[in-house]
């Protein structure tokens, strides 16, 4: 099944809803008031907003994924004055991360600089580029009830839930900043119902089967600071933590600077190379029209990574697997010969039947073998160089 990206629609979309200047980020502030701020205001007061306070803690740690993909693209691209220098050196990137660190606060002028270059990029409804979505998909792969993309009400396409946060009203009259934060946490966790494509099997590949989003794989974490400010520079990662010697990413290729967008069905990615691209990674290829006060969506498969090894995510825990040549991975239990297995890391899920105590050990281990999440390791290394003195509260 193909796509005609030169079919016009009949009623042509008109650009809506900017991002960057429409208030739609809900958090709270060091008053202990609920705002919401546009994309350029969350940046601008960061250092005045205590935390992210969106509908789910999973929606806030997609926005908070978001957000660091915008810091990420502006961190390597500008020197905290403005001055337009590729990041490209480890000792740049730690002096730079530094500056901004000991300033207090985002470099408000370099971050507005970036978002007006690419403000058509951040409209929500777009004839060409529409927020995190693909125009010409419409009507194809798994249409999207507004119940089932919102996950605060969890509901199937086939029936409806009884005890629901929601009114039947209130899912179905959700605004375009609530419907802007559910794009990026559906992006970032949706099932595997969503639908493939292409016909159900490859003569190569064999069948194919949807894969979880992204984040749906992760032991999330992430450092907090005691404001937005913090938290956002202390998950900034701006060296590898997958290497022995101090080494800067890739350039950053963040989603909303792609010209086309083209789904290539379970696109499982091998060369990622940057945080940016990481963060904003179109796991699902989707497309989303306002129908008065409701709208109507459209999905299918997207991009992914192959989880084992995948080191390049900072913000997830870790467990071992241990793999025999030719016949898979087997259970962290007995092994009977060692020689036979090669040990790797898988992130390790989120389990909510399990304290956090209980895994306390993958953060702070120092074994050898133990792999801790990429954002310890920068903050060790902030703390080794004495940039950062004080260690922070996990969340």
């Amino acid at each position: 099944m193909g796509i005609n990206y030169n079919k016009r629609k009949e009623k042509i979309m008109q650009k809506q809803f900017c991002l960057a200047t429409e208030p739609w980020i809900k958090a709270i502030d060091l008053q202990g008031e609920v705002r919401e701020l546009s994309l350029k205001s969350t940046f601008a007061q960061a250092h005045e907003i205590r935390c992210l306070a969106g509908e789910l803690p999973n929606q806030d740690f997609a926005v908070l994924r978001f957000l660091l993909a915008v810091l990420q693209t502006v961190m390597y691209r500008y020197e905290p004055d403005g001055t337009e220098k590729l990041l490209t050196e480890p000792e740049d990137a730690l002096r730079r991360w530094k500056a901004v660190w000991e300033d207090k606060k985002l470099p408000e002028t370099v971050v507005d600089k970036y978002l007006e270059e690419w403000k058509e990029r951040f409209y929500l409804f777009h004839p060409d580029y529409p927020f995190y979505q693909v125009p010409g998909i419409e009507g194809m792969g798994t249409s999207i009830s507004p119940g089932r993309m919102i996950a605060a009400v969890g509901e199937s396409d086939n029936k409806a839930r009884i005890f629901g946060t929601y009114s039947t009203r209130g899912k179905n009259g959700i605004t375009d900043a609530e419907l802007t934060r559910w794009i990026l946490h559906f992006q970032a966790y949706d099932t595997k119902s969503t639908k493939i494509m292409r016909g159900p099997v490859d003569p190569e590949r064999g069948k194919l089967h949807p894969r979880i989003a992204w984040c749906g794989n992760l032991g999330a974490v992430y450092l907090e600071g005691d404001n937005l400010f913090e938290t956002l520079m202390l998950n900034l990662v701006l060296l590898r933590t997958d290497v022995t010697e101090d080494a800067c990413f890739a350039q950053p290729k963040p989603l909303w600077e792609r010209d086309t967008l083209k789904p290539i069905e379970d696109n499982i990615r091998t060369d990622i190379d940057n945080q940016a691209e990481l963060l904003s990674m179109p796991c699902r290829w989707l497309f989303v029209s306002r129908k008065q006060d409701t709208f109507s969506a459209s999905s299918v498969v997207g991009e992914n990574l192959d989880p084992k090894n995948a080191f390049l995510e900072q913000m997830t825990l870790w467990r071992p697997i241990y793999v025999k040549a030719k016949e898979g991975p087997v259970t962290d239990g007995f092994i009977p010969s060692l020689s036979d297995y090669t040990r790797e890391s898988v992130p390790d899920r989120t389990d909510f039947g399990r304290g956090m105590w209980n895994r306390f050990n993958a953060i702070t281990s120092e074994q050898e073998d133990a792999r801790k999440p990429g954002i310890v390791l920068w903050m060790q290394k902030l703390t080794d160089q004495g940039i950062l003195l004080r260690k922070k509260q996990w969340l």
